[in-house]
């Protein structure tokens, strides 16, 4: 199967109401994806945060439904079927848990990026992202801390506070706590989000948006923040835009009060260009778009329109950085709830945190844990998940293994001091302990000043090189054996504190 076929097959996949047009007929001769086809096709449905658990056969003769069938029956869709539906549901259960904690305090959370269809629960995201009333925002974020919930500082954003719980050094649950629908700025009406939420029909435990809520979160979501449209965006743009009785005056309304109608403008356009390169049809109305087309600059209507004509649908779509950019900072500068020298500060601040973040400018503090026992007791196993959940929070660190003659050239020049040296009688009994030999051999004088110089000329340089220097350059540094390991060896080897 050649690479299109491939991305109409995932477009049906993520919107199997929108094929009645140009999709169906380009599907018809297309055949089954097996073996690699059938891999590269599950990529770029992960890629497109396309939910495999809402692709479901349903028997019909046509040939897309008979294609999906057929897909449904295959053992490596199946899999890669289960393997999402055990994420979805650890990552739905420790949801549970942690909304069942705030009820108790009586807060409130919205499930902001549900998509509105099934599955409600937004299990492909990488974090969660929730909406309480600003006002329960502290006692919420206290709650998660109370509970094992790690809160990332480093990485947080205005009004956004990211929080991780990990078991045994692997993320189990990765919790945004939203005072407002934004990425830096605000892109909703949170008192709306707020009050127009309910049950989702597939899931009564989850509270999510609106039609309404729903389509601006996701539009400003992958304009602003993601610059990027993916298969699974557009499909829940085109089901909210396919609700009878839309308010398309309130999503205009909410643009206009957040500062960015003309990127409500922009992303509509887009959407409907998408929809129809994709599938032949587009549901958002034509008066609707030409709404939209009025809230550009003629400059924007120029931008959009060369953009659009020099667009493929190769799944996801990028978005020019620069275009994205630019309504960004429009955005910013036009916010109608701030004064000139604030959308001045707003617009030196986040040029700033861009640049550090395309620089890739990562400063924190350093940290050396140390962690020493016997063998076998487990340092190793806890040091990697240690630095495992490090990583997990953005956090660079690094394992450092060391022993005191474990190294190619002291090696080499214990080989050469057996070789050079006649046992003793003592040795020759060949004890069967390796640190009852060491000690057996570590009785002759000469032999146990050079071990001992080599050995500490050997850490020292071993610590110097992987463990001082990461430190100087903040990273947090985790020793499996350190210093108080080196010394008690280094007692059991020349018999010291026996008594």
């Amino acid at each position: 199967m050649s690479h299109r076929p491939l991305h109409d097959l995932a477009a049906l996949l993520a919107d199997p109401q929108a094929t009645a047009h140009g999709l169906a007929p380009r599907l018809s001769q297309a055949q089954l994806p097996t073996g690699r086809d059938l891999d590269a096709l599950l990529d770029i449905l992960h890629r497109n945060k396309v939910p495999l658990l809402a692709i479901q056969a349903e028997g019909a003769s046509d040939s897309p439904s008979a294609m999906v069938a057929g897909l449904c029956a295959q053992p490596g869709f199946q899999q890669a079927q289960a393997a999402q539906r055990q994420r979805h549901d650890a990552l739905r259960r420790e949801y549970l848990e942690a909304q069942a904690l705030w009820r108790q305090a009586d807060i409130r959370d919205v499930v902001i990026k549900s998509g509105g269809s099934y599955p409600s629960f937004p299990y492909m995201s990488s974090n969660l992202d929730l909406l309480v009333a600003r006002e329960d925002g502290p006692q919420a974020r206290a709650i998660l801390r109370r509970h094992g919930y790690v809160e990332m500082r480093n990485v947080e954003e205005n009004a956004k506070y990211l929080f991780r719980k990990f078991h045994q050094g692997q993320e189990v649950s990765g919790l945004h706590v939203h005072e407002h629908v934004g990425w830096y700025a605000s892109y909703g009406d949170e008192d709306h989000v707020l009050g127009h939420s309910h049950p989702a029909p597939d899931d009564a435990a989850l509270l999510i948006p609106c039609a309404e809520d729903i389509l601006l979160t996701t539009l400003a979501h992958f304009f602003y923040e993601d610059k990027e449209v993916k298969l699974g965006d557009l499909a829940t743009v085109q089901r909210c835009a396919r609700e009878p009785g839309l308010d398309w005056d309130h999503i205009f309304q909410v643009a206009g009060k957040r500062g960015w109608a003309d990127g409500l403008g922009a992303v509509l356009a887009l959407c409907a260009h998408l929809g129809q390169l994709q599938y032949g049809h587009t549901p958002i109305p034509g008066a609707v778009l030409t709404r939209a087309q009025q809230a550009l600059s003629p400059r924007q209507g120029r931008e959009l329109a060369a953009y659009l004509d020099a667009l493929a649908p190769t799944w996801p779509v990028r978005i020019p950085f620069i275009m994205s950019k630019r309504y960004f900072y429009t955005r910013l500068w036009h916010d109608p709830e701030k004064g000139a020298p604030d959308r001045l500060a707003d617009l030196i601040i986040h040029t700033l945190q861009g640049i550090k973040l395309r620089l890739r400018i990562h400063s924190q503090p350093a940290m050396l844990i140390s962690l020493s026992g016997i063998d076998g007791s487990g340092k190793t196993s806890l040091a990697q998940m240690i630095c495992n959940a490090f990583d997990g929070c953005h956090i660079r660190s690094q394992r450092v293994w060391s022993r005191g003659g474990s190294s190619r050239w002291v090696g080499w020049a214990s080989r050469l001091a057996k070789l050079a040296h006649a046992p003793t009688r003592e040795a020759d009994a060949q004890p069967t302990d390796d640190i009852a030999r060491r000690k057996g051999l570590f009785r002759r004088p000469l032999l146990r000043t050079a071990w001992q110089w080599l050995t500490a000329l050997e850490l020292a340089a071993h610590y110097t090189w992987r463990v001082r220097l990461p430190l100087w350059r903040g990273r947090v540094v985790v020793c499996d054996r350190y210093l108080l390991d080196a010394w008690a060896e280094w007692a059991s080897y020349f018999g010291q504190g026996e008594d």
